[in-house]
Parts: structure tokens; C-alpha cells; sequence
């Protein structure tokens, strides 16, 4: 089978003449503006907080003279570039204060395999590099894409190590995966290692990536999830073959990984697992075919993302599966463009991650480059031509533009950065609604957000949280708590993931002790699991916000 990524480098003019031939649902009037680079990319683009658009140039372990990194005004016009002469191999994320971070190969190294990790601050500046972490990156290449925590920690993979880099940075510590010795057919030793995903952040600060099975003739290093705490000791890990997408993390801690690698006869391992916080199986779906990009998640649970049909001569579908590991629904892009003559040589795959929007519609595209607005009952609401699509995940910002880079040449000798216009009021209200989960690309699941005025007690006597009785508790537990004043209050329940489980006071309050009685139940009145819970009292006093919290052992 002729390879089809190289295909995908000759058809792209083919492809625009087949566009007239689809059906009356494609539509071109979404397209803003498109933004010409001068070499092609994988990257998918982040956005900042003034809405700059920032995307790195580059795919391969060879590097040319314009790659580098661009910054591009909402408006489509170029805020500047800084032109590397060297290859990025991920997507940008931006903390914070809009730093960027991002990984550039260094192909003119006589080691193709060095890579370091690079910072700039948002006017393009260079801020710091943190070299040699070694570069092994799968499919997708976006796979090394740096996770920030909300405490500024860099977490980017290598070629055999996990690092936590400090925001100066500087190594906080590393984790090394274990290496494999491989011969080639010249006979030639060479040092391996699994491929890995890009590492995703949890609400508690866990760190989770994806490692697929690798192995030599001699030696097997097993694949499946890890779990990092966040001081870089091993939490957990599933023992299975694994994969390279990233994982995704729903509201209650719920982890989803696609395990399954590249070849026919892995397709049959092919899956897509739920895991529980602690690593056990909440659930297993086979989907047949290969996950390369990461699910996302809708406003009610639902999950979304495409497969590829990798050496099997069928196409990648698309999945809406719900939160219990049952299919919805999937659809078929091969169907827009079986008349076609690259899709007949290989049947289009759907590597990128979709984006859901506020009004409910899934956007994502098919390796052809046909990309869909698709509502959540599996309608085609517009299909856009943008030439060829790999591994570019969109961005989507609040006033319902949608940025998408192109693979292959949308014009002579230029790549392209296009700006859609969806209708819609920006990213849709769900744990995980697109790659990375936001649009700085952080993979955290916690949001950026600004410090709120919280203090840990308003001064002696102002008022007090007294331990629970009993603790630990089944089924109930009395709580206990003392104002000196009239003051609005709240006091919740939460998980140990930081989901609020049960709203138990809110509004205002007399001084005095008081209590309140909390059963064991969430806001549904659905029975909660055993565990350690969090209660959380805020009051207000002086235009001020103070706090105290203690902890509740509930056993069923």
C-alpha cells in the first residue's frame, strides 16, 4: 500500500476540484480569513488572553531555514515571528501570564534525536531553554506537547524521561522510563523506548500520560496509563499494551485512554478505557480500530473522537460514545468521498481531536481535509474544504471563531493558519471540550483562573469549623460550625478530585454555633462511594472572602 501521508503531499489540488461535487451541505461561507506560513505544520494553535493566535512551523526530524514560531494578530496579520532554523515538534501552551512553551527538534545535531524545550515570553523573546530531552515523538507528533500546572510547573516528556521543569527553568526532577535495546537490519544497536503521550494534569495535581508497549527481540517494556504524584513518584500504572494518545479527564476524576497501536493485527486491541481515579476499571470499549487523538468531552458527557485504519483497507469513524462506555452513535467520512480517487487508495483516517462548542456542535476533519460542524445527534450541519488535515486540533475562541492549520498546501508554496466563523459563543461548558482541554493548550484540568481574595480565617473569634462527629462516618455525620456575627456562608462537601459533591449551606446566617447533618449523599440524593471528603466553609466579612476546611471519612 502506497503510503498515504505521502499522498496526502500530491492530491490537495485534486481534492479542491472534488469539492464541487459534494452535497449542498458543504458550505465556504465560514471562512474569515486564512493566515499563509511558509512550511507546513502538525501543530495544533493556542490562543492567548489578548487573543493572539501562536503556532510553531515544522513536522520533521530535519529542520529548514523559516521554521520557528509565529504570533498572529486576531485579525489574521502577522504579530511576529521568531524564526528558529530548527523544527518544532508540538503544539505551543501558554501559562498564565501568556509564556509559551514548546518543544524544537534539532535536526542539524548529528543525534536527530535531541530536542529541547523552549520558553519565550508573548512578545517573542526568548526566555530560557531546557536542553537535551531527547525526542522520540509518536504519532501524532503534537504527542510532547508541554502540561502546565497551575503552580507554573512545566511537564514535558523526552525521549526516555518525564521532566518537571520549574518556571525558571531549571529541573525539578525526572522520571525515567525504561529503555530498550533494538538492532536494525544493518545490524546496528540503537536505545529505544516506549512511545508516550503528552502528559495531562488532574484537579488533584496528578500527572497522567499514555505509554504504548515497546519491545525488542530481548527485552518488553510494558504500555498502559501512568500516574505521577505531583513530587514525580509513580501513583500507579495499567498494565495493558497502551497507546500514544493523550488521556482525558472527565469531571469526577474519570481518566479516558486509548489504548492500541500501529499494525493489523493490533487493531483487534484497539480500545477506549474509563479508568477511576485510583487506576481500576470503571469500563473497556473495543473500537476496532486505532485512537491517535484524544477524546472530548460535551456539555452532557457525551465523548467524541475519531479512529484510523492504519494497514486495514477500511475507514476511521467517528464515535459519540456516552459516559458509560456505550456507543451513541458513529459516522462514516469515508461515504463524503468514496468517489474519490486518494480515498479509494486509502480511506480517510480522523487524527485530530474534535472541538465542541457552545451550542453543542462537534467540529472536527477527515484526513482529506473535509472538516465537519456536526450536531450532537450525527447531522451534518456544514462541511469546509480546507485542503488536508492531519493532526490539527482547532481552537475555538468566545466570539465563536474557530483556528485551524492546514497540512497540505492550501495555496502555491504556503501553508495555512484559517479562521472560521462557527456562530457559536466560544468553547462549550464541559470538563474537557476540546485538545488539551483549553485553549492554551495547558492539558490541565483545572482552568487558569485569577487568585480570589481568600484568607485561611478572618481574624480570632470571627468564626470557627469544628471536626465532624463521628468521623469517619456511616451513614451520617454532624458539622459543626460558629459565627461571631451575621455573615453570608457556605459550606460544601467536595471530593478528593475538588468536585463539589453536596451544597449543604448558602446564604446568611445569625452568630452563634450552629450545625448541619450530612448523609452521605451528593446534591441528587444519590448515594455517595467511601472516601475522604473535604468540607469547606467560606465566609464573608469586610468585602473579603476567608475560608477553613476539614476532612471527612465516610465508610460505606
Amino acid at each position: 500500500m502506497k503510503n498515504k501521508h505521502f499522498l496526502a503531499y500530491l492530491v490537495p489540488s485534486i481534492i479542491l476540484l472534488f469539492h464541487s461535487m459534494l452535497s449542498a451541505q458543504q458550505s465556504s461561507g465560514h471562512r474569515h480569513w486564512v493566515f499563509f506560513m511558509e512550511q507546513t505544520q502538525v501543530q495544533s494553535p493556542a490562543v492567548g488572553s489578548d487573543g493572539t493566535i501562536y503556532i510553531g512551523t515544522g513536522m520533521s526530524d530535519t529542520s529548514r531555514q523559516s521554521d520557528g514560531v509565529y504570533a498572529i494578530n486576531p485579525d489574521g496579520t502577522q504579530k511576529w515571528k521568531l524564526t528558529l532554523g530548527k523544527s518544532v515538534h508540538s503544539s505551543v501552551a501558554l501559562d498564565k501570564d501568556d509564556n509559551l512553551y514548546f518543544i524544537v527538534g534539532n535536526g542539524n545535531n548529528p543525534d536527530r534525536m535531541d530536542a529541547a524545550l523552549y520558553s519565550l515570553d508573548s512578545s517573542g523573546q526568548l526566555r530560557w531553554t531546557f536542553e537535551h530531552i531527547g525526542w522520540m515523538a509518536p504519532i501524532p507528533n503534537t504527542g510532547f506537547t508541554p502540561a502546565i500546572a497551575a503552580d507554573g510547573t512545566i511537564y514535558v516528556n523526552g525521549r526516555f524521561s518525564l521532566f518537571a521543569v520549574a518556571p525558571n527553568g531549571t529541573m525539578k526532577w525526572k522520571y525515567d522510563f525504561p529503555r530498550i535495546d533494538n538492532v536494525d537490519a544493518l545490524g546496528r544497536r540503537e536505545t529505544t523506548g516506549n512511545q508516550r503521550s503528552a502528559p495531562v494534569i488532574g484537579k488533584d495535581g496528578t500527572i497522567y500520560l499514555n505509554t504504548e508497549e515497546g519491545w525488542s527481540e530481548q527485552i518488553k517494556a510494558e504500555g498502559g496509563l501512568c500516574a505521577f504524584y505531583p513530587d514525580g513518584n509513580l501513583k500507579w500504572r495499567s498494565r495493558d499494551v497502551g497507546g500514544c494518545a493523550a488521556p482525558t479527564i472527565d469531571n469526577d476524576g474519570t481518566i479516558y485512554s486509548a489504548i492500541g497501536t500501529y499494525g493489523m493485527a493490533a487493531a483487534q486491541e484497539s480500545k477506549l478505557l474509563a479508568l477511576h481515579p485510583d487506576g481500576t476499571l470503571k469500563w473497556s470499549l473495543p473500537t476496532e480500530l486505532w485512537i491517535q487523538s484524544s477524546p472530548s468531552i460535551g456539555a452532557d458527557g457525551t465523548l467524541y473522537v475519531g479512529t484510523s485504519h492504519h494497514h486495514l483497507n477500511v475507514p476511521g469513524w467517528f464515535y459519540a460514545i456516552t459516559p458509560e462506555g456505550q456507543i451513541k452513535w458513529k459516522y462514516d467520512t469515508y461515504d463524503d468521498v468514496k468517489d474519490h480517487p486518494a480515498a479509494q487508495e486509502n480511506p480517510p483516517d480522523i487524527y485530530n481531536s474534535p472541538v465542541i462548542d457552545s451550542n453543542g456542535l462537534i467540529y472536527f476533519g477527515n484526513e482529506l481535509g473535509f472538516f465537519y460542524a456536526m450536531t450532537p445527534d450525527r447531522k451534518v450541519a456544514w462541511i469546509e474544504n480546507v485542503s488536508s488535515l492531519l493532526y490539527c486540533s482547532p481552537a475555538l475562541v468566545d466570539d465563536g471563531t474557530l483556528y485551524l492549520a492546514t497540512h497540505a498546501e492550501i495555496a502555491k508554496d504556503h501553508f495555512g493558519l484559517i479562521a472560521l466563523n462557527t456562530g457559536s459563543h466560544g468553547l462549550a461548558n464541559s470538563p474537557w471540550p476540546k485538545f488539551r482541554q483549553n485553549n492554551a493548550n495547558t492539558g490541565n484540568a483545572q482552568p487558569f483562573e485569577q487568585p480570589e481574595s481568600v484568607e485561611d480565617a478572618a481574624g480570632p473569634g470571627t468564626f470557627e469549623l469544628y471536626p465532624n462527629y463521628p468521623n469517619p462516618f456511616n451513614p451520617a455525620t454532624t458539622i459543626a460550625f460558629r459565627l461571631a456575627s451575621s455573615c453570608f456562608v457556605n459550606l460544601d462537601i467536595f471530593d478528593i478530585a475538588g468536585q463539589r459533591v453536596r451544597e449543604l449551606v448558602n446564604g446568611r446566617r445569625e452568630g452563634g454555633r450552629q450545625q448541619v447533618r450530612w448523609n452521605g449523599t451528593d446534591d441528587r440524593g444519590a448515594k455517595v462511594h467511601s472516601g475522604v471528603y473535604i468540607c469547606r466553609m467560606r465566609m464573608e466579612s469586610g468585602g473579603k472572602v476567608f475560608q477553613k476546611t476539614w476532612k471527612l471519612c465516610l465508610v460505606n
